[in-house]
Formats: structure tokens, sequence, C-alpha cells
């Protein structure tokens, strides 16, 4: 039982940490987390990308050859958007 009141306000302490860090991001951070989703998993979370609004991060897969898809809310109601990799580009030659 004694741990659950001390694993409580730890969890509550990393989740403040995770929102005033996010929230006080750049916008060249934003960007960077934004790509850095992309490109991992094809998805990115609204909040993580914070000072770009939505059309900001579809604009900005856009410009990358991703694919906007749609969007999702997961289990804790965050707002996902889901992109398509871009297809890898295949030289034609006449030795295929």
């Amino acid at each position: 039982m004694t741990v659950l009141y001390a694993a409580f306000p730890v969890l509550a302490v990393w989740f403040v940490i995770g929102f005033v860090r996010r929230s006080r991001q750049s916008l060249s951070q934003g960007c960077d987390r934004a790509l850095k989703d992309l490109s991992r998993h094809g998805q990115v979370p609204v909040w993580t990308a914070y000072p770009l609004s939505e059309p900001m991060i579809k604009e900005l897969a856009a410009s990358k050859g991703f694919r906007y898809t749609g969007d999702r809310r997961t289990y804790n109601g965050t707002r996902t958007l889901l992109f398509e990799a871009p297809r890898a580009k295949r030289k034609l030659s006449l030795d295929d």
C-alpha cells in the first residue's frame, strides 16, 4: 500500500514535467518532434508537436512525402494524426 502512495506522486510529477516541457518547446523543436514521430511510427500525437497546429503538421508531412490517412483518439483521449509513408521511387532500367 505504501508503494501506491509513493508511486502516485511520482507519476503526477512525471506527467506535469512532460506537459510543461512540450508546452515550452520552440517551433523548430515541434517540427523536429513531428518529423521524428512520422519517421518512426507514421503517426503524430497532436500535443507532442505543440506549437504546430493540425494543418501545419499535415503540410509538414506532405512536404516530406507522407500522405494523411485520417486521425484517431488513443486510449487516453489524445488525438493522433495518421500518415502513410512515402512510396520508394523505383528507377526503371533496361536491365530489369
